[in-house]
């Protein structure tokens, strides 16, 4: 089994903060992001950036982009939020 941190779970807390938390904890560096770690509105280069800080820590692993909604069924909408995983490369 493999034990991560949803990001949700430090929401109150910048992603600096959230960082440093995660990075203190026991077992593997896996995180899966809430939409404020980066926003989900961010622009793909604010993603790329919060991707590059989130694995410079400690190595953290991003595995996924949280529970997103789509807000409509167009495939621009979608399409955005294909873009965000993508950006912050949740594999």
């Amino acid at each position: 089994m493999k034990l991560g941190v949803a990001s949700y779970s430090l929401r109150n807390f910048p992603r600096e903060k959230a960082i440093e938390m995660r990075s203190e904890g026991a077992g593997r560096p896996i995180i899966n992001l809430k939409s404020i770690h980066p926003a989900l509105r961010a622009v793909a280069e604010e993603v790329a950036a919060a991707r590059r800080e989130i694995r410079g820590a400690r190595a953290l692993r991003i595995v996924g982009g949280g529970v997103i909604t789509f807000e409509q069924g167009s495939d621009a909408d979608v399409g955005k939020y294909f873009a965000y995983a993508q950006a912050a490369a949740c594999r």
